[in-house]
């Protein structure tokens, strides 16, 4: 999709991406390169939901550890026989290592994310060196590029938060110890129908479309065994991630400069690349169908969490409140402006 750069255009902002809208193979490392680089091994499956399934079926913990503030999908990946347990965060969604660590044992299995892109803190990356016998996962379903702050050998990326990959979750397993899956193919073209529709719209009608097509799709994901589709690896591995990351970056920083009282993670991104623009509201979903209502496509990260309510009072608040103006590659510092501008007005 193009960026909006003739303002008058006002064309949409958000929603599904456009089918490979990012592939240009001739810009340097590609997207799939630098995910599964130095790799002991590497299986892409269907969903990222579906990998961690693979990973714990496999290893076959006692229990696992959340992060309370998560998407509740992730919950339908863990077998029944897993007991889990929620960790606490704070306001900045940084983890409460001091209360996790008197909590484990040696037969856990603690899932680490990288919310909106962030990497965890050095903490947090402290306490994997001192379990080491723990199984550690490290969700990077929304982080294309967190540099050198990883803290786990395996690690599970989503490429649809974050590209025109219609489907995907790539599990990286940097021992190579893991025993390989018996994947399916993925051939319905259910899942590649909203990215092409996204490349088409351009009237509501159009965007009511791929919207309704992205629901169904995402209703049908399943936990199993079945293989990323060729069309969403292709895309992967010909996607250059350095102009992708870059663009990201700097589409952060200027929503930083505007709106920077409303920011949930107001900092600027260094050696991290966001998957978008995290702001809060005293009612997200009014600011959202505001934002609708100007071709801004808003997502909420996320409407209901999985983690116990009484236990976790604030990060269900926050799910209340929370909203995350899209910031991609597809866009430029015009888009930006655009999209501060009708915050901001909102608020006004």
């Amino acid at each position: 999709m193009a960026s909006c750069s003739d303002s008058a255009r006002d064309i949409a902002i958000g929603g599904v991406f456009s089918l490979g809208s990012e592939t240009d193979p001739a810009t340097g490392r590609s997207v799939f390169a630098r995910w599964t680089e130095d790799a002991g091994a590497v299986h892409c499956f269907h969903n990222a939901r579906s990998a961690l399934h693979h990973v714990l079926v496999s290893h076959a913990p006692t229990r696992i550890w959340l992060p309370a503030y998560l998407c509740p999908e992730v919950v339908s990946a863990i077998p029944a026989s897993i007991e889990i347990r929620y960790y606490g965060l704070d306001e900045a969604l940084a983890p409460d290592v001091r209360l996790l660590r008197e909590e484990l044992r040696s037969d856990d299995a603690i899932l680490g994310a990288h919310l909106f892109g962030k990497p965890l803190p050095a903490e947090w990356r402290g306490l994997a060196s001192e379990w080491p016998e723990l199984l550690w996962i490290e969700d990077c379903a929304q982080a294309l590029d967190i540099g050198d702050a990883h803290f786990a050998p395996i690690r599970i990326y989503s490429p649809r938060k974050l590209l025109g990959a219609p489907d995907g979750g790539i599990l990286v397993d940097g021992e190579g110890v893991l025993p390989p899956p018996n994947l399916t193919p993925c051939t319905d073209e259910k899942f590649v129908r909203p990215y092409a529709l996204r490349a088409a719209d351009r009237n509501d009608e159009d965007n009511a479309r791929w919207f309704r097509a992205f629901r169904q799709a995402e209703a049908s994901m399943e936990v199993g065994p079945k293989a990323m589709s060729d069309t969403a690896l292709r895309i992967v591995k010909s996607a250059a991630i350095q102009p992708i990351a870059e663009k990201r970056i700097r589409n952060y920083r200027a929503l930083v400069e505007r709106l920077a009282d409303h920011a949930l993670i107001a900092e600027i991104p260094d050696r991290w690349a966001p998957v978008g623009f995290p702001i809060i509201a005293k009612d997200s979903a009014a600011l959202g169908a505001f934002l609708a209502d100007r071709k801004i496509y808003a997502p909420r990260h996320w409407a209901e969490l999985p983690s116990p309510r009484a236990d976790f009072p604030g990060k269900h608040r926050l799910a209340h409140m929370q909203l995350t103006i899209p910031c991609d590659q597809r866009y430029d510092e015009q888009d930006m402006e655009r999209a501060a501008t009708a915050v901001l007005e909102f608020f006004s």
